[in-house]
């Protein structure tokens, strides 16, 4: 299978772009209300360790997967 026809497949609607930077958008600014204080809050930060934990980790999957998008979309228009 050539590429272009393995892109063509697998195209990333634009909804579900807009989707997922709007679910990164919500878990920045939960992370920022989080870390935002000047002397943030040490025990509420432990306790909620594991949250952010899971939040930072979601945001980096979000990176990574709008670079990929990111490369499809520029592979496409170089063709």
């Amino acid at each position: 299978m050539d590429k272009k026809n393995y892109t063509h497949q697998n195209e990333i609607q634009v909804s579900e772009i807009e989707q997922q930077v709007d679910y990164a958008r919500t878990v920045c600014s939960d992370l920022f209300r989080l870390f935002s204080p000047e002397v943030p809050d040490a025990d509420f930060l432990k306790s909620e360790y594991s949250s952010v934990r899971t939040r930072l980790s979601m945001m980096l999957d979000f990176l990574f997967q709008a670079k990929l998008w990111c490369e499809a979309i520029n592979s496409e228009k170089e063709k």
